[in-house]
């Protein structure tokens, strides 16, 4: 297995998807133990960075279908890396040994940025988009002395809370932080700084237990995700997703889950299970949580591909939702990290988005009677004016119970009731919306 970097694409999804899933084991570095783990993805889904067994140790890594799996050099001792820029081309982390966060770039390697005074450690966990401003936890290794910090090469390391906090994440143009603070003794709220300003709790849940902490932000920082108790009694943690206008939702399943990344429109979150016995990694996708090797295989890899397989986390998306990292159990034993193509299907019918003619509803079959690039399912305007009105309602009814394939809305072979209520819940509404370019124009495809 060792330094292998086997990229296993799977053809023939279906006969509508343009892009097959793929999942692409990542191996580790030369002489050390056989272990690695990614820990973050860059936006543009380029390049995965972590850590991975090596001579002298642990390494960081940065990783790329063209060039493989490479250490950062720089420094010496155990390094581990957390975080790329949208581009991959800035890195950052923190080395365990020296107890300094730093940051790289192919220039000037791995350049420690230190750690706040009266600190011993640092771990720099998130970059901006462009790499300008790096954020990130310092700590004196007691429960009550971590800080979270924001650096950028002008100001260098500046604490952004007067109180024990870590920051985890930061938005794009280095705006918005998220990440946790401790709002009294034995209390740990996930927490987000706006332009300077904070941190703001962001709740939690009902009957929980003040312990939570947001992960990851959305690349224009309006959409949080991350981890919070739900219940103090069976000590269940969900995780959760935050916008300034829904607040904390719950989007577990009473297990101990916590998300780890987010889309940048949020209609893909990453996470895992940590119910024992055993960890999964996850996916969730508007219809909720689901095992990320179900999700893998439905969508065109291999069973035989993930045989031996155990994916325990995923802990990065890339920013349009297609490209998930983590770790697993590999079927020698060794914890090894993987890059996935999960394909986007938001509404989990098999159809890629890009191929589905209704990429909201789930339609397996794909049926377009008309043959515009809308399926049935969610094209309820019969009368082709551009929106469904009462004069589609009155051309259903008088197709009702009859086999007319158009108004045949949910393609049963019979227009009945619940073709009614389709196009009730529809009313005013455009066709769509379809992924095909050519939706709207007779024949599409």
């Amino acid at each position: 297995m060792r330094h292998r970097a086997l990229a296993i694409l799977i053809l023939g999804f279906t006969a509508t998807t343009a892009q097959a899933a793929s999942f692409t084991p990542l191996g580790d570095l030369p002489g050390g133990n056989v272990f690695s783990k990614a820990s973050g993805i860059s936006a543009d889904g380029s390049v995965v960075v972590g850590e991975a067994g090596a001579n002298g140790g642990v390494k960081a890594f940065r990783w790329t279908s063209v060039d493989g799996m490479q250490a950062l050099e720089g420094l010496t001792g155990q390094a581990h890396a957390y975080a790329a820029s949208a581009d991959g081309s800035v890195i950052v982390g923190a080395v365990s040994t020296t107890g300094d966060a730093f940051r790289w770039t192919s220039a000037t390697g791995m350049v420690s940025i230190g750690h706040l005074g009266g600190h011993l450690v640092a771990f720099a966990n998130g970059v901006s988009a462009d790499g300008s401003v790096v954020v990130g936890e310092s700590s004196n290794l007691q429960s009550s002395g971590s800080r979270a910090f924001r650096w950028t090469s002008a100001t260098g390391m500046v604490a952004i809370s007067s109180g024990s906090s870590g920051a985890s994440a930061v938005s794009a143009d280095g705006s918005v932080i998220v990440g946790y603070y401790r709002p009294a003794v034995n209390q740990k709220e996930a927490a987000i700084w706006v332009d300077g300003s904070g941190p703001t709790g962001l709740g939690e849940f009902p009957g929980g237990l003040y312990s939570g902490e947001a992960n990851a932000v959305s690349p224009d920082g309006t959409i949080v995700v991350g981890g919070s108790f739900s219940d103090s009694e069976t000590s269940s943690n969900d995780a959760f997703t935050w916008t300034a206008g829904t607040g904390m939702v719950n989007i577990g399943d009473d297990r101990y889950e916590t998300a780890r990344g987010v889309s940048a429109d949020g209609s893909v979150i990453v996470g895992g299970d940590f119910t024992t016995p055993g960890q999964e990694a996850l996916i969730w996708t508007p219809d909720g949580p689901h095992n990320l090797v179900d999700v893998l295989i439905a969508r065109g890899v291999s069973p035989a591909v993930l045989a031996g397989w155990s994916l325990e986390y995923a802990t990065g998306v890339s920013a349009d939702g297609t490209t998930v990292v983590g770790h697993g159990i590999n079927p020698s034993g060794f914890t090894e990290a993987f890059v996935a193509n999960v394909v986007p299907d938001v509404d989990n019918d098999g159809a890629q988005d890009s191929a589905d003619n209704c990429t909201e509803v789930s339609n397996p079959d794909q049926f377009d009677a008309d043959g515009e690039g809308y399926g049935n399912i969610c094209d309820a305007d019969l009368n082709n004016s551009g929106l469904v009105t009462s004069a589609d309602y009155t051309i259903l009814r008088n197709a009702l119970n009859t086999n007319d394939p158009i108004a045949d809305l949910n393609h049963s072979g019979m227009v009945t009731s619940a073709d009614f209520t389709i196009l009730r819940n529809r009313l005013n509404t455009a066709p769509g919306p379809s992924g095909l370019s050519c939706a709207g124009t007779s024949p599409c495809p």
